[in-house]
């Protein structure tokens, strides 16, 4: 789920033909990338993708036909930029859990940080 917003650049690193899609490797730095799972979801340029695979800080993409001839991210080459936005609700829970246990979660740094203790633990259900 993403709403639009720019969290931040990426960097286009490959980019390969598979088939009649076209499919994409771009650096992400640790604010988006941190986010990033396969098969979750995030934002290239505006446009809602399926991140492929992540691997270190370098996620790839898939552009269907479809999207290769409604969107201009087909144009991009090796070594320029795209607008990220990591998926909302993930963000959404790095917060909540930086809120409740603490971190030095950026999107959350001023969140005093509560130690995780059995009771804290027993209080919400995760031991008896």
């Amino acid at each position: 789920m993403v709403a639009g917003h720019v969290d931040i650049m990426g960097t286009l690193v490959a980019r390969r033909p598979v088939g009649a899609s076209l499919e994409l490797d771009i650096e992400a730095p640790q604010q988006v990338g941190r986010f990033l799972a396969a098969k979750g979801s995030v934002a290239v340029d505006g446009v809602s993708l399926t991140v492929n695979t992540v691997v270190g800080n370098v996620f790839s993409v898939t552009l269907i036909p479809h999207t290769l001839e409604v969107t201009k991210l087909g144009d991009k080459r090796v070594g320029d930029t795209v607008n990220l936005e990591a998926d909302m609700i993930v963000k959404h829970i790095d917060r909540l859990m930086a809120a409740q246990f603490g971190g030095d979660r950026s999107s959350a740094s001023h969140t005093p940080r509560r130690e995780i203790s059995i009771d804290t633990l027993r209080r919400y259900g995760f031991v008896r």
